[in-house]
């Protein structure tokens, strides 16, 4: 897609700008799924809880 995208649009910045927030959204995506992961671990739970609550404030 990104393929067609630069082929048929060479000289506008939108797509790098389209690959720079995919890189930031999939990189906040895995973060908050590795957080979601470790907070199902009783002994962790509460360092997370308090970890994510700082991230989406």
């Amino acid at each position: 897609m990104y393929i067609f995208l630069s082929y048929h649009l060479p000289h506008i910045p939108f797509i790098s700008f389209a690959r720079i927030f995919l890189s930031c959204y999939l990189s906040i995506t895995s973060i908050s799924l590795i957080l979601h992961i470790l907070s199902l671990t009783d002994s962790q739970s509460h360092l997370i809880s308090s970890v994510s609550i700082i991230f989406h404030s």
